[in-house]
């Protein structure tokens, strides 16, 4: 299998509402599976959104070698996309850009609105990241047009020497000078000084777990992870609670099956302390963490460990987050970040259900 990741941003407020259901992300996802990528969809709020967002995946301990967004790169006042990548991305990529105008303003029929396009693509560390328009039909249009581009930019940016590699709270960033640490705080790029230099905030991860068992119920429901964080020290308390929703993109779902490598709760773990140690870093605070995601565990010989099947329909749970903090401006970083990075590197994989079609596992 190609390991190669990507994630696509889908900048738009009334997709990120629920007032209407996005279909660029999926094809965008579609496009890049179909060339032996794993990808996966984020949608988010226009604006300052997509820029945190951009910033907590370049800062991972093992961040995507592809983030695409979709959306906000014209002129309307809510069109900002090119503004938050530019506040990420250490190079641009001006040609890249330019190929996917010419391209749409070259299509039969041709687009001559493309030209008012200012998306923009650049490098961040070893991340390539690339505007889209916001149609499905723009989005395969600007693809195709960069289709060997993107393959050969992500191979020169992993050959390549770019940057210094330092280590972080457990794992590695990229990025940063000589005895720094990188990271994002309040979706800004931060350089903090490493080791016993930084901030005073401490970050203990009490329960990180994948595990077959109801996230409805004790001990994995969100109640018993808030009396597990719980502290006289902390002031305020964010959870994330992950439903089964009814749809992926334009398609009908009945429910989900989710599977785990055997290393999953370890790796979620590692994951899930270097986040919380670079947000209690950042802000100087103290975090109490628990997450657990619902996924069977196989066996060597197949099947799960404990012989459940992990099948979850609409409106079930499947993953649970608590952050306990100080103050809830971390707590609240610390669960948007740790969702974000779990989506991306967990290794849990989903059998998506439909009512008339056969189902497909996403992610493996």
């Amino acid at each position: 299998m190609n390991s190669r990741r990507a994630v696509i941003i889908v900048a738009s407020d009334r997709a990120a509402s629920g007032v209407y259901v996005d279909e660029s992300g999926p094809v965008a996802r579609d496009w890049l599976t179909a060339r032996g990528w794993q990808a996966a969809v984020e949608v988010t709020h226009d604006g300052d959104p997509v820029r945190d967002l951009l910033s907590t995946l370049i800062h991972l301990p093992d961040p995507p070698d592809l983030i695409l967004t979709s959306g906000g790169t014209g002129i309307g006042p809510r069109d900002l996309t090119p503004e938050a990548t530019r506040a990420v991305i250490d190079r641009d990529i001006p040609g890249i850009a330019e190929a996917m105008r010419w391209a749409a303003l070259q299509a039969n029929p041709p687009v001559p609105t493309a030209a008012l396009s200012r998306a923009v693509a650049g490098v961040a560390d070893r991340t390539l990241i690339i505007n889209l328009p916001g149609s499905p039909a723009a989005v395969r249009t600007s693809l195709d047009a960069i289709d060997d581009v993107i393959a050969h930019a992500v191979a020169q940016l992993h050959g390549g020497d770019h940057g210094q590699v330092v280590a972080g709270a457990s794992g590695e960033l990229r990025g940063g000078g000589a005895g720094a640490v990188v990271h994002s705080c309040g979706g800004h790029r931060h350089v903090a000084p490493s080791d016993g230099l930084r901030g005073a905030g401490q970050a203990t991860v009490l329960l990180a777990e994948v595990t077959a068992a109801p996230l409805e119920q004790p001990p994995f429901d969100v109640p018993s992870l808030t009396a597990l964080v719980a502290d006289r020290a902390c002031g305020a308390v964010a959870t994330f609670t992950g439903l089964i929703r009814d749809h992926d993109g334009n398609r009908a779902v009945e429910a989900l099956a989710y599977e785990a490598h055997p290393d999953a709760a370890r790796i979620l773990a590692d994951l899930a302390s270097w986040v919380a140690s670079e947000v209690a870093a950042c802000h100087n605070d103290h975090l109490r963490v628990s997450v657990v995601h619902r996924a069977a565990i196989p066996a060597d010989g197949g099947g799960s460990v404990d012989g459940a099947d992990v099948t979850l329909a609409v409106g079930q749970v499947a993953v649970n987050i608590v952050v306990a903090a100080s103050h809830r401006g971390a707590a609240l970083a610390c669960v948007s970040a740790l969702i974000d990075a779990l989506k991306v590197h967990v290794p849990i994989w989903k059998n998506q259900h439909y009512p008339n079609a056969p189902a497909e596992w996403l992610g493996a």
